[in-house]
């Protein structure tokens, strides 16, 4: 799936993002997780 409009996000908005992502797919009842975020690494900035 390819979302029409994409968010970027960095710094902590990012990190915290992702924490969230990564807690989502650790649950044992999801199969997918889909977001419209671009994180940026910090050291891509």
């Amino acid at each position: 799936m390819k979302p029409l409009n994409e968010t970027e996000l960095s710094g902590e908005e990012g990190q915290r993002m992702q924490r969230l992502l990564d807690a989502l797919e650790d649950l044992d009842d999801v199969q997918s997780v889909f977001t419209n975020a671009v994180i940026e690494d910090e050291a891509d900035a």
